[in-house]
């Protein structure tokens, strides 16, 4: 329980946006800030931006597809000039934009060269145009808060020589490639790891629930499910559907 009492710190001629510009001398619950116009707001403390940091990260992880809280990350370390960070964030608006937002992605990334290392300038230029995508390895040591601590030469399904089609294909065109050559069991965990770097992919969501109810995969449903609470999980009905799905699936053996 905190000690401290967020407290109001500007006068009543203030807006609440504005009040957000002015000094702050208690340590204020980012969650409890009201909404502002600005995508930063100002902390005059080290300590302030901090707690904002984690706050933002909590964020991002449980709806990645919250692009202000991206912007806003970005944007907050870039203000502390901490290169690892930012390119962390940088890394993490990527992988959810995909090759979209190639505007936004190009500006923040401008706003970020003076900071980041050379390598990790080179890595983002190199996917500026196409972006990031879950099945891409990362480079060694990256730090980020949506790949799942996935780096190197890591990835869970690899192709083989004899696989046919583009080495960039989706997360879902990967899924549904391999279920033509009846590997089922490999196509739910490359489903199961896009939902989980991302809740909101409605089309993964149809997927993978209509594998677990075609095999019947129970435990599997139930794991992922419990897995995903407190997320943005896209299709909401259709998993409390599935989930009644195997509710009567039970009843039907008892």
């Amino acid at each position: 329980m905190y000690q401290q009492i967020v407290r109001k710190v500007s006068n009543a001629n203030l807006a609440a946006d504005d009040s957000l510009d002015q000094s702050m001398d208690h340590l204020v619950e980012p969650s409890l800030l009201p909404q502002s116009s600005q995508l930063l707001p100002v902390f005059p403390t080290v300590e302030g931006g901090n707690r904002f940091s984690t706050y933002l990260i909590k964020k991002v992880r449980r709806n990645p597809r919250d692009l202000r809280a991206h912007v806003q990350r970005t944007l907050l370390y870039l203000s502390m000039g901490d290169s690892d960070a930012i390119y962390a964030a940088l890394i993490d608006l990527f992988l959810i934009l995909g090759n979209r937002g190639l505007h936004i992605r190009k500006n923040l990334l401008r706003q970020a060269l003076p900071s980041l290392k050379e390598k990790q300038v080179r890595f983002l230029l190199f996917h500026l145009s196409r972006g990031l995508d879950s099945n891409i390895s990362l480079p060694k040591n990256t730090v980020s808060s949506l790949s799942i601590g996935r780096s190197g030469l890591t990835q869970i399904v690899r192709r083989t020589a004899s696989d046919s089609g583009d080495s960039d294909a989706s997360p879902l065109e990967q899924a549904v490639e391999i279920l033509k050559q009846n590997d089922w069991l490999t196509a739910m965990v490359i489903l199961e790891n896009a939902l989980h770097h991302d809740p909101g992919d409605e089309a993964v969501c149809r997927e993978l629930l209509s594998l677990y109810r075609q095999q019947q995969t129970r435990e599997a449903f139930y794991k992922t499910y419990m897995g995903l609470i407190g997320r943005s999980l896209a299709l909401p009905e259709l998993w409390l559907d599935t989930e009644k799905f195997f509710l009567d699936s039970m009843s039907l053996t008892n």
